[in-house]
């Protein structure tokens, strides 16, 4: 069972409770109607606030899933969501051959992660590229 709707049980038990122990209490202490409805009330108005806090702590999971970009640092973020920007403002406008190439290798850039990611073998084509990255990882005293 989830901490959230551990939550809600616990306090929809409580609020049973509390609303007969006013009612009780009430009788006992000759309250009021308008008294005991107003004590009520504010219960239901705590219990209310305590949903509108779990929904929110919910939409922020949610999202953290839904964009999993919000893990990464705020430079790395502004990059992804300028690339994904790009990437839909040349695939719905232009359509020159420099365009059709950059969106090709664009789409090549998910095949070659979750290879990555797989550990699997893949082709980086920039030969020039791959060797910077890899001098970059040596360490010092390493061969070649």
């Amino acid at each position: 069972m989830s901490m959230v709707i551990f939550l809600r049980i616990l306090i929809g038990l409580f609020g049973t409770l509390f609303i007969v122990f006013t009612f009780w209490l009430g009788a006992y202490f000759h309250l009021n109607v308008s008294t005991k409805i107003v004590i009520v009330l504010a219960f239901a108005l705590a219990a209310i606030l305590e949903e509108i806090v779990i929904a929110i702590d919910n939409l922020e999971k949610r999202l953290k899933i839904a964009f999993q970009s919000l893990e990464l640092p705020l430079r790395e973020q502004i990059a992804i969501n300028e690339t994904i920007m790009l990437y839909n403002k040349l695939k719905k406008g232009k359509s020159d051959i420099a365009t059709k190439i950059a969106i090709e290798d664009f789409e090549k850039i998910h095949i070659l992660l979750k290879q990555a990611e797989k550990g699997g073998d893949f082709i980086f084509h920039d030969i020039y590229a791959a060797k910077l990255i890899a001098l970059k990882e040596l360490k010092p005293g390493a061969v070649i």
